[in-house]
């Protein structure tokens, strides 16, 4: 029997570079997912009352994608809130999130976010 195709080098090397860019195109797509539900959360989570003397920073600690598409994603977000009050008193308290994140004319929008 007859070898009617053997792939040369040539060949076998463009299927390996186009795996690679496969997988860069996949980590820079979830890069991008990660920065944007940090500011997400962040925004979510930090806030300033100034008439009660309170203000509140988050700082994200963890972000892992779960599920991401060319037009929606779901990203849980964990951090810690430092809780500042005007008469010195601080303290400390875990958030965590999960955000739903859709794509509309090139621009990611937050469709849900769900407070754990």
């Amino acid at each position: 029997m007859d070898k009617f195709f053997s792939p040369s080098k040539w060949f076998v090397g463009f299927c390996g570079l186009f795996v690679c860019i496969f997988f860069a195109l996949k980590y820079v797509h979830e890069c991008h997912m990660q920065e944007i539900a940090k500011v997400v959360a962040t925004d979510m989570f930090s806030y300033n009352w100034p008439t009660s003397g309170v203000n509140i920073v988050c700082d994200i600690n963890e972000i892992k994608v779960l599920k991401a598409d060319t037009n929606d994603a779901e990203v849980m977000v964990q951090g810690t809130q430092k809780i500042e009050r005007s008469s010195g008193d601080t303290s400390t308290s875990s958030c965590r999130a999960l955000l739903k994140l859709y794509r509309a004319n090139n621009k990611w929008f937050v469709g849900a976010m769900e407070a754990q």
